[in-house]
């Protein structure tokens, strides 16, 4: 079985948090000790500027296309999303980091990223479209449909993502 080493992988590949590194290494404070205390972009962005708040965008997104992208290679693909999902849980509870973590937005968006993006190339930009649309909110049943038709596998018949084809299938 493949599945429980990659997820134990994911996590603590997704538990080392670029932020926090980065700014130990750069001799700055930790970056979850100012502003909203969340170690992502935003706070980065507060604390050293867009440049750096780039940097840590894109190192968290490209550490889970890795991930995700290695994943594919050696699951079936209707089991790439829990390594995703692994990836999420080890940024917000990182056993490195005292389980104080961020949101793991990067890492979502790195990881469906890769696991939509293989699968159809318009999807991506669809569900981007769709966040356009809706209110951003989590509870807005737009997002939701988002979140969860980009977890079901290409091709799959399932309620959601039937819901999702039908409500925005003229986009």
């Amino acid at each position: 079985m493949v599945l429980i080493p990659l997820l134990i992988a994911a996590y603590l590949i997704g538990s080392v948090n670029v932020p926090i590194v980065l700014f130990r290494v750069l001799g700055r404070e930790d970056p979850r000790g100012r502003f909203s205390g969340n170690p992502g972009m935003a706070n980065v962005y507060r604390q050293a500027g867009w440049k750096w708040a780039l940097m840590v965008l894109l190192l968290e997104m490209g550490k889970a296309i890795l991930v995700t992208a290695a994943a594919m290679a050696w699951l079936r693909l209707e089991r790439v999303p829990w390594i995703g999902l692994g990836l999420i849980i080890g940024n917000l509870y990182p056993c490195f980091h005292r389980f104080q973590g961020g949101k793991g937005v990067a890492n979502y968006l790195g990881s469906i990223s890769v696991f939509r993006f293989s699968s159809h190339p318009c999807s991506w930009q669809r569900g981007w479209l769709r966040g356009r649309l809706s209110t951003g909110s989590p509870n807005d049943p737009l997002s939701a449909l988002s979140f969860w038709s980009a977890f079901s596998p290409p091709g799959s018949s399932s309620a959601v993502g039937r819901i999702s084809s039908r409500s925005w299938g003229h986009w």
